[in-house]
């Protein structure tokens, strides 16, 4: 099953990058729904960043979710993680493609393409998990619009760290 979703922000794209790629690890500074965030290893492909939720996401229970950079293109603006550890038990596979696309007005678009593969037993939840998941999604993508045009008004540099 395959989510996309695609965010306006009136905001450069390099802010929107900033938050998305260069401060990969640091998710939980901005998204009110991870508590706590980390890098292993220098940012780029084979990085790891774990994330801590103590509040369930749709039909996703809280839990510690560890995901693998599989891409990471600065000049072009884009990423690709998949999740390595943390998936609930209904999932058999699931990754993330982000881009950064530039707009004409100064603004630019963000484009996430989420893929979910389910085990054979939980098939029926794909036609479920949209309505589900649609006013989560819907919360999330107002949270980065307002984290990303705030970082082009007041770059940061705030890390928060598991454990911390």
């Amino acid at each position: 099953m395959k989510f996309v979703n695609e965010i306006e922000a009136q905001a450069p794209a390099a802010a929107a990058w900033q938050l998305l790629g260069e401060r990969f690890g640091d998710i939980a500074s901005w998204s009110s729904g991870i508590d706590a965030s980390q890098l292993d290893g220098e940012l780029g492909v084979g990085a790891t960043r774990e994330c801590r939720s103590s509040e369930s996401f749709g039909p996703f229970p809280p839990s510690v979710v560890r995901e693998k950079l599989t891409l990471f293109d600065r000049e072009r603006m884009e990423l690709q993680y998949e999740v390595e550890a943390g998936l609930p038990p209904f999932l058999q596979r699931a990754s993330n493609h982000w881009r950064v696309e530039p707009r004409g007005t100064g603004g630019c678009r963000i484009v996430s393409e989420a893929e979910l593969t389910f085990r054979w037993w939980a098939l029926p939840l794909q036609l479920l998990l949209p309505v589900i998941m649609r006013s989560e999604l819907r919360a999330f993508s107002a949270e980065l619009k307002r984290a990303v045009e705030g970082e082009a008004a007041c770059p940061t540099s705030t890390t928060a760290e598991i454990g911390a």
